[in-house]
Parts: structure tokens; C-alpha cells; sequence
């Protein structure tokens, strides 16, 4: 091949997270986690923000941001504790100088039945569907055979052909979960597949036509009236690629006042034969605020020259009255 390093390090880092953009504080996004998630926040709706710089350092780093929104309506229409969801998300990833770019535009609806007059335990289903497209720019490539005794000259032209790829198809995804709420624990686990339609992809060809399949859980359990610790997992597999990543936080109040409470959470993750990565966040009234910070362990930490990456998030949650007593925000 003739095409450097770096976009070998493009494609590695792509297989290795299965095609998909990839983010640590999966717990965070519940929109791009499983659909049948779509308006189980809590307050009446729920904005979400996250942002990945991969491989801090090069010049050239990976990059993913996320906007999504989502709330539940019909309220007056369905039966006490039952939710009907609806919501959306955008998604823009590149990396190597927006050589490779990949958008995602989807829309979400979901239902959640609860399966007693307290609503302790309930099932939801949800249904995804969006429009993709990936770029591959070959201008904003650098080739061997524009280096010379002098060094680089992009000047020089390439014999390999500059065309850019482009691919936009239409994709759709499907999920199921199921939750347990009560006054000290809420807990949560789900199943997702994407790609149900099995698009092809002309950049990757052994993930071409596959499915990716998602189990994910979690929860948070009330220690005390300061107290709460919560644990996430999440396993994903695609095709030969496959990742487990897990572990929890322990959140303090940090105050007594029920109009303005704060939070603070503090704990870590392991992506198994990859990375960890520490992760605190903030609850201030409506809004939790994390960051994370991965430190590769896995053998890419040569590759990468021990680069790290950053991930932030933030979640919003709209009250019905401004003067409401927030609650914790939780997924």
C-alpha cells in the first residue's frame, strides 16, 4: 500500500471499534445505546451532548461529537407509568484532517409497558432508522511516491488516483429493554441490533452486510440520603470485532438544598484489552456534566505512542416548572 502510517492507524482504529463511533461514556448517550431507551429520562425531556478527541496529540486526532434529544408524549392518552418515546440524534466522526468523515442523522420511537400499577418493573421497544454517509478524500492523503530525497513535496502529483469515495445509505436499528425503579434502585439492561438492512460499506469490506449486536446494563443503587454508587456494561459485537467495556462511579451530595442540590461522582471504566479510563461528573440541578480520560493499555499503546483521549458529556433535563425540585439526572 501506498498510503502512510497514519491511515493504517485510521482503519485499525476503526476495526477495532467495529465501524461505529465509539464512545466511552456509552452510559451517557442513551439514544446511540438502544433505542427503546427514547423517553425513559427523567423530567420531561432530556438533552444530551458528547464529545470524543481520540489520540491526543497527533495532529491529525479522531474526532466524534453527538447531539440527541428525546422526551415522552401521550401522556394523557396512555396508562399511568406507560411511556411512548420519541427523539433523535446527529452523529459526525472524522479523523487524519477530515480525510474520512462519516455523518448520521436518525430518528427514534420507542413504547415502555409497565408491568404493574407501581410501574417498579417495565419492558420497552424501540426503532431506529437513519441516513448515513462515509467520505474518504484521497487529496488530503499524503503517498509514498510524493517523498523525496528532500523530503515531502506535495507538489509532486501521485500516480495513485485521487477520486474521493463517497457512500449514504439508509439504516435501521432495533432494541428492547427493561428496567426496575424504586426509591433506592434503578437498574437497567437492554439488547440493540443495528444495521438490520446490512448496509455495505465500500471502505470496509469484511464488516460489509454485517449486523452489530448490543447487551448492555446498568444501574444505580441509594446508599443513603448522600450515598449512591452505579455500575454500566456494555458488550458489542460485530462481525470478528467484538468489545466488552465496563465499570461504576460513586456519586456524594455535596449539599442539602433541594432547590439547588449538587453532586459529585467519581469512579472508572475498563475497555478490556484496550484502554481505562477514569471518569467524574457533576449534578447541578437539571444537569450532569462528565469527562473521561482513556489510557491505552492495550498493545496499540506503541502505536499510538501512548496518546490518550478525552470524552466529554453532558445531559440536560427539562422540567415541567422552572421552580421544580431537580432530581439526581439519571438515563
Amino acid at each position: 500500500m501506498k498510503k502512510l502510517c497514519i491511515i493504517f492507524l485510521a482503519l485499525y482504529a476503526g476495526k477495532a471499534s467495529a465501524q461505529d463511533p465509539n464512545f466511552s461514556q456509552f452510559f451517557a448517550n442513551p439514544l446511540t445505546l438502544n433505542p427503546a431507551l427514547a423517553g425513559t429520562g427523567q423530567g420531561e425531556a432530556r438533552l444530551g451532548v458528547n464529545f470524543r478527541n481520540t489520540w491526543l496529540g497527533n495532529t491529525s486526532p479522531f474526532t466524534t461529537g453527538s447531539l440527541a434529544f428525546d422526551k415522552a408524549i401521550l401522556k394523557n392518552k396512555l396508562q399511568e407509568n406507560d411511556r411512548f418515546g420519541i427523539g433523535g440524534y446527529a452523529l459526525y466522526d472524522q479523523s487524519n484532517g477530515g480525510a474520512l468523515k462519516s455523518t448520521v442523522i436518525a430518528a427514534t420511537v420507542a413504547y415502555n409497558k409497565a408491568l404493574d400499577a407501581n410501574g417498579v418493573h417495565n419492558i420497552g421497544i424501540g426503532f431506529q432508522g437513519s441516513y448515513a454517509n462515509r467520505t474518504l478524500d484521497y487529496s488530503k492523503l499524503t503517498f509514498e511516491d510524493q517523498f523525496t530525497s528532500g523530503g515531502y513535496d506535495p507538489g509532486i502529483p501521485t500516480g495513485d488516483a485521487l477520486n474521493s469515495k463517497s457512500r449514504s445509505y439508509m439504516d435501521f436499528n432495533i432494541g428492547a429493554s427493561y428496567r426496575y425503579e424504586t426509591q433506592k434502585l434503578n437498574a437497567n439492561a437492554g439488547i440493540t441490533i443495528n444495521h438490520i438492512m446490512r448496509p455495505n460499506d465500500y471502505m470496509w469490506d469484511d464488516l460489509n452486510g454485517k449486523r452489530r449486536f448490543t447487551a448492555h446494563a446498568g444501574g444505580s443503587y441509594k446508599l443513603n440520603d448522600d450515598n449512591r454508587i452505579e455500575v454500566n456494561a456494555i458488550y458489542q459485537s460485530r462481525g470478528n470485532a467484538n468489545e466488552l467495556s465496563l465499570g461504576g462511579a460513586y456519586g456524594l451530595q455535596m449539599n442539602a438544598n433541594e432547590k439547588e442540590p449538587l453532586g459529585f461522582w467519581v469512579g472508572g471504566y475498563l475497555r478490556v484489552n484496550d484502554a481505562f479510563y477514569p471518569y467524574c461528573a457533576v449534578d447541578y440541578r437539571n444537569v450532569r456534566a462528565g469527562i473521561s480520560y482513556d489510557v491505552t493499555v492495550s498493545s496499540m499503546k506503541s502505536a499510538s505512542q501512548s496518546r490518550k483521549s478525552l470524552e466529554f458529556s453532558v445531559i440536560y433535563r427539562f422540567t415541567k416548572k422552572s421552580n421544580e425540585a431537580p432530581a439526581k439526572v439519571t438515563l
